[in-house]
């Protein structure tokens, strides 16, 4: 099976928000285990360029009604004429132009959505419900335009497939076991007195008592 380009689009993945971390971490995962699947760079909004990763990585630095002007030249660049993915990591009401790109006035970026080069995925942040656990009709009618459908916890995969009615993964950010593990508890006490209590920073109230 050929190797696929994948296209994230989302923050820029050098920039502090949680949205550019989760994009940073989805690609850093892709590159190191699933290089024979796929072929990965970022598309991002804000951020500058860094050595410290090994794939390619492009920015926009505005966003046009929301939409991005630059997204043909950078998929041009990525990957060519070849078929791939895009998989843009943002909230579904960011995105009715990907849905359906006749909003659009003529331009390159409507011809270019409109090519049938690549799938959409999104991997859509779901907080809330409406009547019935599920989305307004408004968001309905962009994620059922989506090839592949991904929420970050289960809450969100059951609100999703009661909007657009079909099965939705979920897929947890997961925990870094490198720094999130069991401490030994005396061990974790004493560092907490240690640091917080005999030496407490200025929001700790001199009321805090172990």
């Amino acid at each position: 099976m050929p190797v696929r380009p994948l296209l994230l689009v989302s923050d820029g993945i050098t920039s502090p928000s949680g949205l550019g971390r989760i994009t940073r971490e989805i690609a850093i995962r892709i590159d190191a285990n699933m290089k024979d699947v796929y072929r990965v760079a970022v598309a991002g909004y804000g951020g500058i360029y860094s050595t410290k990763f090994p794939f390619p990585q492009y920015s926009f630095q505005h966003l046009q009604d929301w939409t991005i002007p630059e997204l043909p030249s950078i998929w041009h660049d990525f990957a060519g004429d070849e078929h791939g993915i895009i998989f843009f990591v943002w909230n579904g009401s960011w995105l009715p132009w990907v849905a359906d790109p006749s909003v659009l006035p003529d331009c390159d970026l409507k011809t270019f959505l409109t090519s049938g080069r690549f799938e959409k995925w999104i991997y859509a942040p779901i907080d809330a419900e409406g009547p019935n656990g599920r989305l307004p009709e408004s968001q309905r009618k962009i994620y059922i335009e989506f090839d592949r459908v991904l929420a970050y916890t289960e809450f969100g995969s059951k609100v999703l497939e009661e909007t657009i009615g079909s099965s939705v993964p979920h897929l947890p950010h997961g925990t870094d076991e490198n720094i999130f593990y069991p401490r030994d508890k005396h061990e974790a006490r004493q560092t907490f007195v240690e640091k917080i209590v005999k030496k407490p920073p200025a929001i700790i109230s001199d009321e805090v008592k172990l």
